[in-house]
């Protein structure tokens, strides 16, 4: 009997073990995970180093409060602010949480400007949740459509349409006192922004005095060959949002704003009782040191252009467009064929891969996957291609 509430159409495979790249369930089948946990499993499975940490972090106190000083929180922020700007973290669970800390951020900041009615642009298209304000935040009408009215005060923008962006911000002129993006959609079928674009968004937000934030919770940690995606693009941001892989798979968020505008927040404002507590952070700063490096950069981008490679052929598999950044890369088909189909066959055949809108496959796979057990998978994606044409 199943007593969980129906949130998941989850697949009848329960896996017991993974190392690295490859997951293994309870009957023997071993599977090649293109999809990392929905992006969460940056250093794979079973990594030594993180269950090492995980065994040393599990001998301290687990929790305590944060009305006391944590040490390794505070080591976590500075690890973060060494790996992106200067500036100050306030951490919780879970990306919609980190989200939903970024929005009542941008509401403080513009009650401190005297905005009574204020706006934070979001892209239609996007994904940033499932909480009340993260939910109003992603701009998709089919995952809000049941839980209106939502949060009045969150507008949309086309993403990478620059007429439309300067668009909402004449129509909302000062009142608009953030934006809130992804750099590279994820949900939305992964589309990165446009460089053109992003350096729109930067001009019109510094003009206007808006927040720029990122949300990184996916595209984060290394996932796109630099540790923030935003870097790809060599602007400043005000802020970002981390989640997912953060901690290796432990639960974790956090927001992480410029120091400038770290006094926004004031005791009171915000809190979060199991948000940056010891155990996940001093987890996190061993995930982060093992992320955070040269190497795997310079093999997260070799591993995507060797994925890129085996597609060019791309009449033979009716694809339109393979695009991403990194290791968080999209094939979307010119064809009309089920995406979620070939997800299945796939998954038969020992392969993980995810389905988007029916239409796109996005390839999410462990940064630490080996080329042996890319070259496998993406013989099988292949071939169960084929078989839906």
């Amino acid at each position: 009997m199943n007593n969980l509430l129906p949130t998941y159409n989850s697949y009848p495979i329960c896996f017991t073990s993974g190392k690295g790249a490859i997951l293994k369930d309870n009957s023997g089948k071993k599977y090649i995970d293109f999809l990392s946990g929905l992006g969460v499993n940056n250093l794979g499975y079973n990594n030594k180093k993180i269950i090492k940490e995980i065994r040393k972090a599990s001998k301290n106190p687990l929790h305590v409060s944060n009305l006391f000083t944590i040490a390794s929180q505070q080591q976590l922020a500075k690890k973060i602010s060494d790996y992106s700007f200067y500036g100050s973290a306030f951490f919780c669970n879970s990306g919609a949480e980190g989200i939903e800390s970024a929005i009542k951020f941008l509401l403080k900041y513009g009650f401190n400007r005297g905005i009574k009615k204020p706006i934070i642009l979001s892209a239609k298209n996007s994904f940033h949740g499932r909480t009340i304000g993260a939910l109003t935040a992603t701009g998709q009408e089919k995952y809000q459509k049941f839980f209106k009215p939502l949060l009045a005060s969150i507008q949309y923008f086309q993403f990478n349409d620059k007429k439309d962006l300067e668009k909402k911000f004449t129509q909302y002129k000062k009142r608009i006192v953030g934006v809130i993006t992804e750099v590279v959609q994820g949900e939305g079928g992964i589309y990165p922004m446009q460089k053109d674009f992003f350096s729109l968004l930067k001009k019109l937000c510094k003009k206007n005095s808006a927040l720029l934030i990122i949300d990184e919770v996916q595209s984060g940690c290394s996932r796109t060959g630099k540790f923030l995606a935003f870097q790809n693009y060599n602007k400043e941001v005000d802020g970002f949002v981390l989640a997912k892989s953060l901690a290796g798979g432990l639960p974790i968020g956090c927001l992480f704003v410029s120091d400038k505008h770290k006094n926004i927040f004031q005791p009171g404002d915000h809190a979060s009782t199991f948000g940056g507590n010891p155990f996940v952070t001093q987890v996190a700063l061993k995930v982060l040191e093992e992320l955070n490096r040269e190497e795997i950069f310079f093999a997260i981008l070799q591993k995507s252009k060797w994925i890129k490679e085996q597609f060019q052929d791309r009449e033979k598999y009716f694809i339109k467009e393979i695009r991403g950044i990194g290791l968080m890369l999209g094939i979307e088909f010119e064809k009309k064929i089920s995406t979620n189909q070939i997800a299945e066959k796939c998954l038969q055949h020992g392969l993980i891969v995810n389905s988007i809108q029916d239409k796109i496959i996005r390839i999410i796979p462990p940064l630490v996957i080996s080329l042996e057990e890319l070259a496998k998978g993406t013989r099988i994606l292949k071939k169960n291609i084929l078989k839906q044409l």
